[in-house]
């Protein structure tokens, strides 16, 4: 695979946001030696998956921005629909519970959730969506099942509902190797 073919897995962004998984894309891309790049099922795989989250991101912007809100909040209110705490949002998630955190606090100034202490562990709070941050959800969920609908059009949902199976028995799999991977970081 040459590079110009491969660059069609990095993302195209034309506003200033870029997330590490397209940096992580970039910087892998621009570290290849010569014009080969690897062609492993893994890697280009990966590729695919970084590709489909910054699309998926992107469109999430819109969707989410129209009601005045981001991914990243919609992510975090998207989860509260059952009361967690930051750190279970965050594994869920595969994103920092400071992160989390930092969402979950702008959301609870806005009154779109709310938080109450856990009732078997007095040191964490449970977060939760507030009757408002559940008409904020109604209303982001409205605009992504127009969105949705239209991809729906372009693709066989037989084979979506393949693919996320898919995904979710890869996600289990590689659960084991990140916990560890993430021990061994913070030891």
């Amino acid at each position: 695979m040459k590079l110009g073919e491969a660059m069609e897995f990095a993302p195209q962004r034309t506003n200033s946001k870029c997330h590490i998984d397209n940096m992580l894309s970039i910087l892998y891309l621009s570290s290849m030696e010569g014009p080969t790049l690897p062609t492993d099922p893994w890697t280009l795989f990966v590729m695919s998956v970084f590709r489909l989250n910054g699309q998926i991101v992107e469109a999430g912007e819109s969707i989410s921005g129209s009601v005045g809100q981001t991914s990243s909040r919609w992510q975090v209110l998207g989860s509260t629909h059952v009361p967690q705490t930051a750190a279970e949002i965050a594994r869920r998630l595969g994103i920092s519970r400071q992160g989390v955190q930092r969402v979950a606090n702008v959301l609870m100034e806005e009154g779109l959730i709310a938080s109450s202490p856990h009732p078997t562990d007095q040191r964490t709070f449970l977060l939760e969506l507030t009757p408002r941050g559940r008409a904020v959800m109604a209303e982001i969920y409205s605009q992504q099942l127009k969105w949705s609908s239209a991809v729906e059009k372009v693709l066989d949902v037989d084979r979506m509902r393949k693919a996320t199976q898919l995904l979710s028995e890869l996600g289990d799999a590689l659960e084991p190797e990140v916990q560890r991977l993430r021990k061994n970081k913070d030891e």
